[in-house]
């Protein structure tokens, strides 16, 4: 339902009114009470607050314009609604067709277990990012669907020859494979996620591999252990400025992080690196371009960026939905830095489109 917000008759003789400044950007979510614009009459600057929570939705005056009493200001929508920018398909038939070749080799999506808005588009493509070492993960950090559990369970020997032969039935060109994070053990999973690009490349020699790790408990070992395998890709997400970790993941460092995709390139040059992070927690520009540079002085080649999509009102509450416009910009101060390949919009994910992202990438590496 949308609500229409209208300039307000401030003074008994007022016509007009100057917008001078929204408060609340379209895409941000606000509360009652919250200031949402200012207003400029002939004596006072006046700060017009909201009556209820919602969405800013769309703002239909620009900053400077005159405005008439009574005339819609803005449109907002409930708290819970979503800005039209975030509507995607969903292919019934295609999900289903990845779902059966999936069940049939017991195996997890990220995909599905995450809650991915790309899933229609995606398995629609024949494409998904396979979740290994189990359903459950040793982190609860608070923008995560993933249940978290201190006690996993024991890693499956046969899932990196299952994980391969659900390659081979799919026809994947470029496969991704991603874990959970497992602290309870030594390497972190490394030598299992090893053995599953290893079966992968045996059955599918023609595939390119991309790994989403976890930290790995900050082991350089373990890394070295996963990269001589020799992944395409070595993907760790950075997921936010570091200041919101402590906040948000309180179970992950930020060091350790940039850590996993600097040693990376000490350990295997010519290895692409990949990492993403969210928006709509609540960071500044000036904390996002922060993080990018941190990012960039690993040497990383491929950076994402997407809207955070709060799972339930149990984890982090979510601060606004950035605009596509704003993504552009983003995106464009990626490139601006010296990224080799970006791509940011709202329902990017680190392995949306990942094969044409390592295509792009490994061209500008040549």
């Amino acid at each position: 339902m949308t609500i229409h917000i209208k300039m307000p008759k401030l003074l008994p003789n007022m016509e007009m009114g100057k917008l001078v400044a929204w408060v609340v950007d379209e895409g941000e979510i606000f509360e009652a009470g919250d200031p949402l614009y200012e207003v400029e009459t002939d004596k006072v600057v006046n700060i017009i607050e909201a009556e209820m929570d919602g969405l800013m939705m769309k703002h239909r005056y620009e900053e400077g314009d005159d405005v008439p009493v009574g005339a819609i200001v803005a449109e907002v929508g409930p708290r819970s609604s979503k800005p039209d920018w975030l509507r995607v398909s969903y292919n019934g038939s295609a999900i289903k067709n990845v779902s059966n070749i999936l069940e049939e080799n017991r195996l997890t999506t990220v995909c599905e277990e995450a809650n991915c808005p790309n899933i229609g588009e995606c398995f629609g493509n024949n494409t998904a990012t396979f979740m290994i070492m189990g359903e459950k993960c040793t982190r609860g950090c608070k923008f995560c669907n993933i249940e978290r559990t201190a006690r996993p369970g024991q890693l499956d020997p046969l899932e990196p020859i299952r994980v391969a032969d659900a390659v081979r039935k799919m026809k994947l060109e470029h496969a991704v494979v991603t874990q959970v994070a497992r602290d309870d053990l030594k390497d972190g999973g490394a030598a299992h996620m090893a053995e599953t690009v290893r079966q992968i490349r045996e059955i599918n020699p023609e595939t390119t591999i991309e790994v989403l790790i976890s930290d790995l408990r900050g082991s350089y070992e373990a890394l070295e252990d996963v990269l001589a395998a020799d992944p395409d890709v070595l993907n760790h997400n950075m997921e936010m400025p570091k200041e919101w970790y402590r906040k948000v993941q309180p179970q992950c460092n930020y060091e350790q992080s940039l850590n996993v995709l600097r040693n990376s390139k000490k350990i295997s040059p010519n290895t692409l690196t990949k990492t993403g992070f969210m928006v709509g927690l609540g960071e500044s520009d000036e904390e996002i371009s922060n993080l990018m540079d941190d990012i960039l002085a690993t040497g990383c080649d491929i950076l994402t960026i997407n809207q955070y999509l709060q799972p339930s009102s149990e984890h982090h509450k979510l601060a606004r939905y950035v605009t596509p416009e704003k993504f552009n910009e983003y995106e464009e101060m990626a490139r601006e830095k010296g990224f080799k390949y970006v791509v940011a919009a709202p329902l990017v994910r680190s392995s949306y489109k990942a094969a044409e992202a390592f295509e792009h990438a490994k061209a500008k590496q040549a």
